[in-house]
């Protein structure tokens, strides 16, 4: 026995013979082993899926034979034995005592748990099939998602339109394009465009304009770069920005300017972190934003600032490390969704090293500064898809031990 768990015993055995004192004379006190004692748990505040780790006496060794509550409701039990129990916060749990319970013998913890509200909820699939390396954007009040890679892994061009007021998506007219992997897509206005990817083992640089009030497509000029994949975009006021990605023969940092009013593009100041593919973007204000992704044999956590006023870049404060475990450190994203909502931009899911993430980062540019936020609510994944629509950002779909469909809205709280 450990020092912390002999100590957890005679705290344990004190409190019982506080207990035996204060039994009444003819009261048949409880078997001193049979009675389990909450000492503390940790943390003591969480949201519905937060593991939590209880620490007494008493408990027994068999998962079964305990019964974990929050406030009255059970919990799923992970681990346990006689001086510990890993519980996870159940759905609709309120804030309140936590009770284990052995053998109809109940303790009560000293302190309360308090639940905090998840800022993810699920909500409709996605309408389609299961999805990957699409493109997605949103127009007003309702979400765009189409293209990329189905189930059966074939290239797929059917869109979608997701409105949060009935949470219900909506077949469209399908992509003009060819079924395209890996494209970019954006909005100015009330136009959706999307264009680049992969086609049939080959990139492309076509681009099309949606317009949501037809439902129609219209073809647009194309790229004026390379064709490439994998690529990243964001827009400031009337025009787009288009940069970085992949080809089957290279990488690039090219950066361009799209110009809807008069359909053209304008090559800008190269992107300075060197080429890439897999990166984020947002804008946030008449500020840009682009980093991370996959270099040449170089996973990146970098973050550069765009003002176009100038045509100038600025380098930012890096993504920080994330830590898996006690001996797992990983400094690197590429495969992320990414966008802005207010006056902060977020990264969340994606890969790193191999791993699929699930961890969400706020970047708040007034102060150079990223802070983590409550992991997203699905499993880990990488190239997800995601938009805003008001002040809440939506994400879904992507890849990780398996390809999903599942889609979720994020409600901060200032």
């Amino acid at each position: 026995m450990n020092m912390m768990k002999t100590l957890t015993y005679y705290l344990a055995s004190f409190l019982f013979l506080l207990h035996l004192v204060s039994c009444g004379e003819g009261e048949e006190p409880i078997p001193l082993d049979s009675m389990p004692v909450i000492l503390e748990f940790s943390p003591q505040e969480g949201s519905a899926g937060t593991e939590v780790v209880i620490k007494g006496a008493r408990f027994s060794n068999n998962i079964s034979e305990n019964i974990v509550e929050f406030n009255g409701t059970q919990a799923e039990i992970v681990e346990a034995d006689s001086f510990e129990i890993t519980a996870i916060v159940p759905d609709g749990a309120t804030s309140g005592k936590v009770a284990v319970k052995v053998q109809e013998q109940k303790a009560l913890s000293l302190d309360d748990f308090t639940v905090v509200l998840s800022p993810w909820r699920r909500v409709a699939d996605f309408g389609g099939e299961i999805r990957v390396e699409g493109i997605a954007f949103s127009i007003g009040s309702k979400g765009y998602l189409g293209t990329g890679v189905g189930t059966e892994s074939a290239h797929q061009t059917d869109f979608w339109e997701y409105d949060p007021a009935t949470d219900q998506w909506k077949k469209l007219s399908a992509f003009a394009g060819y079924g395209i992997q890996s494209g970019v897509g954006f909005s100015v206005g009330n136009l959706g465009y999307v264009g680049l990817g992969t086609v049939g083992g080959s990139s492309t640089s076509a681009f099309y304009a949606y317009d949501p009030a037809s439902d129609n497509w219209t073809r647009k000029a194309d790229f004026a770069g390379d064709s490439r994949s994998h690529a990243v975009s964001f827009t400031i006021g009337e025009k787009a920005y288009v940069g970085t990605g992949a080809s089957w023969h290279s990488r690039y940092n090219d950066f361009w300017e799209y110009n809807p009013a008069t359909d053209s593009w304008k090559r800008l100041a190269d992107f300075p972190g060197g080429e890439r593919a897999d990166a984020v973007a947002f804008s946030i204000g008449n500020k840009g934003y682009i980093g991370m992704g996959n270099g040449s044999g170089t996973r990146h956590k970098d973050l550069y600032e765009y003002d176009p006023a100038t045509d100038t870049w600025t380098q930012k404060a890096d993504l920080p490390a994330a830590v898996i475990s006690y001996s797992t450190t990983l400094e690197n994203r590429s495969s992320a969704v990414s966008f802005s909502i207010g006056q902060k931009g977020y990264v969340c899911t994606g890969n790193a090293s191999g791993y699929t993430m699930k961890d969400l980062w706020e970047y708040d540019p007034v102060t150079d500064t990223w802070t983590r936020l409550e992991d997203f609510g699905g499993n880990s994944r990488s190239d997800a898809h995601g938009f805003v629509i008001g002040d809440k950002g939506y994400l879904g779909c992507g890849d990780g031990s398996l390809r999903f469909g599942d889609f979720w809205e994020l409600s901060l709280q200032e």
